[in-house]
């Protein structure tokens, strides 16, 4: 049963890398400008989204080793399983991989794919500011 364990453990610690590794790629390459406003902003994908699926991963791994073994092992009487369990595990990468370039391909992107550089560049109009500042300080006024 250690096969399964080591097999599941691998299998977890890439899928918990992947989880981690979008925030921490947001966090490498916003680092000299507000990353932390971003990701509490997008907090969604950038906190809870890892958070979430460690725990996730967490809570189906002895049921994922139990599944393992038990197609994996030929004492467990499953009728080919050796083959069923790596045909479905390759399915799942084809599924996922697939996934993953109708993502890709899409022409919409957040705001945290531009780069950083194009974020300093975009400055606010100085005039705009000061026309917002002067709208709130009139509604202050009329509010008080």
């Amino acid at each position: 049963m250690w096969g399964a364990h080591l097999f599941v453990a691998v299998v977890y610690a890439a899928l918990a890398a992947s989880f981690v590794a979008s925030t921490a790629t947001m966090i490498a390459e916003f680092k000299d400008l507000d990353w932390l406003s971003m990701a509490l902003a997008h907090s969604h994908l950038f906190v809870f989204f890892p958070t979430f699926g460690i725990v996730v991963l967490a809570a189906f791994y002895w049921p994922s080793v139990i599944f393992t073994h038990l197609y994996w092992a030929k004492d467990a009487g499953v009728r080919f399983g050796k083959f069923r369990f790596l045909l479905w595990f390759a399915l799942l990468i084809g599924a996922s991989w697939w996934v993953a370039q109708q993502i890709d391909s899409t022409d919409l992107r957040g705001v945290w794919e531009v780069q950083p550089s194009a974020l300093a560049r975009d400055k606010p109009h100085q005039d705009a500011r000061l026309d917002l500042e002067g709208k709130a300080s009139k509604l202050l006024a009329a509010a008080a």
